[in-house]
């Protein structure tokens, strides 16, 4: 389970008050239970309202108060550090599985083997080995990057 950095309860006004409090409440429930990310913070739970302007300073407030923490401890430059991995990770990805499609007789044997294994014939890694094994001998070794 992934925790919320703050949970802002939106539209709450006209007959929502009560929605939005009985929702404050259950969520600031379920969090006592949970360990909190960061030590000094606990998520905070606000209501906030658009059409009466209602609870958004509060919450410009705990975002900013969130990031001077983050800031001061490191997180946020962990955290930012991690998040471009992650992206640098999806792109390989993507771009590696292009270059799969792009060779016509590589995208056909994947679509055969997706069949097989859809029907539980094959593994998966044994699929996927096939198909590595099969690219690694059509294309020269990645110099520089994929064109």
């Amino acid at each position: 389970i992934e925790i919320a950095d703050m949970i802002a309860i939106t539209k709450a006004d006209g007959d929502n008050v009560a929605r939005a409090l009985k929702a404050v409440s259950i969520y600031q429930g379920a969090l006592s239970i949970l360990t909190p990310v960061l030590a000094d913070w606990m998520p905070p739970v606000l209501t906030i309202s658009a059409q009466t302007n209602r609870g958004l300073d509060e919450l410009w407030a705990k975002i900013m108060e969130h990031k001077e923490r983050m800031t001061a401890s490191g997180e946020f430059a962990a955290r930012r550090g991690s998040q471009a991995v992650a992206w640098m990770r999806d792109l390989l990805q993507e771009r590696l599985f292009a270059a799969l499609q792009a060779d016509a007789a590589v995208a056909r044997r994947m679509a055969e083997l997706e069949g097989e294994v859809r029907a539980g014939v094959r593994m998966p890694a044994l699929a996927v080995g096939e198909l590595v094994e099969m690219m690694s001998q059509r294309r020269p070794p990645l110099e520089g990057g994929i064109e």
